[in-house]
């Protein structure tokens, strides 16, 4: 089935960018685009529906002179649980939404709960643009806990994105190694602790993509103690994907706010 992207906007200053680099994205992964706006109820008394909703097009049309007018959604309401409400009745692979702390969408979104709520309740993976610069994501970065949930998300990113090397990235943990030295281990005892640890994360690793049946000749695997702005640096991903399980973890916002590449998170469940 054809994936179906979904845009947020609130036709503001870096509006065009962001339509023309969703507009991009759809071409990369043959995709139809749908775009919402949301209008706060209070804004109606200033002009009626169809007015609005004829500015908003123009606006589009200036980026996408090829949009569909059918696919465009201009409705009233509370910003999160609209965009939610039509990523289900269109069946959207990806809502789009883009980093901006100074922009409305942004403020209500990206910050804090409203951010996590829109992630809980889409039922679909969130796509955050922190830049404006089209992209084919050839590299994607992908943190795995190496569960039955992180496999079967990345068998959906391998799927929408056929073309792109995949970096599987695993943060490995030394057990109570903060009680090691208490345990009676010396200094030599806990180096060659922690290298059994690197080895054994490693073959969990290697063991996750051959069970998984992800294609290896796309594949690298990277084992982090910890995933930081420098570690994001070093490995300079074009867009950084990850799945999320409960209440949005703070790795994954820490994430959301560390990274200059585009973020793409999913709450499954």
């Amino acid at each position: 089935m054809k994936p179906t992207l979904l845009v947020a906007t609130d036709f503001s200053q870096n509006s065009t960018s962001v339509l023309k680099k969703a507009l991009h994205l759809a071409n990369v992964i043959n995709a139809s685009l749908h775009v919402i706006h949301v209008v706060e109820t209070s804004f109606f008394t200033l002009k009626n529906k169809e007015y609005i909703r004829v500015q908003c097009l123009n606006k589009i049309a200036e980026a996408i002179p090829s949009f569909v007018p059918e696919y465009f959604h201009c409705l009233e309401g509370e910003l999160k649980s609209t965009i939610s409400h039509v990523a289900k009745e269109i069946n959207a692979t990806l809502i789009v939404i883009e980093d901006n702390q100074n922009k409305y969408i942004a403020e209500k979104i990206f910050i804090g709960s409203d951010m996590q709520n829109i992630i809980k309740k889409a039922g679909t993976p969130v796509l955050v643009f922190k830049n404006t610069l089209p992209s084919d994501y050839q590299s994607i970065l992908l943190p795995t806990d190496l569960s039955e949930d992180s496999a079967f998300f990345i068998q959906g990113i391998t799927e929408l994105f056929p073309k792109a090397h995949l970096n599987l990235l695993h943060i490995w943990r030394v057990p109570v190694e903060f009680r090691l030295s208490l345990y009676g281990l010396d200094r030599e005892d806990i180096a060659e602790f922690k290298k059994r640890c690197l080895a054994d994360s490693k073959a969990e690793l290697e063991a996750f993509v051959q069970s998984n049946h992800l294609p290896k000749e796309r594949i690298s695997t990277l084992l982090r103690e910890d995933l930081d702005f420098e570690t994001l640096k070093e490995i300079n991903p074009e867009l950084v994907a990850m799945h999320t399980t409960g209440a949005i973890s703070l790795f994954a916002f820490n994430v959301l706010k560390e990274s200059t590449a585009d973020v793409l998170i999913y709450k499954l469940h």
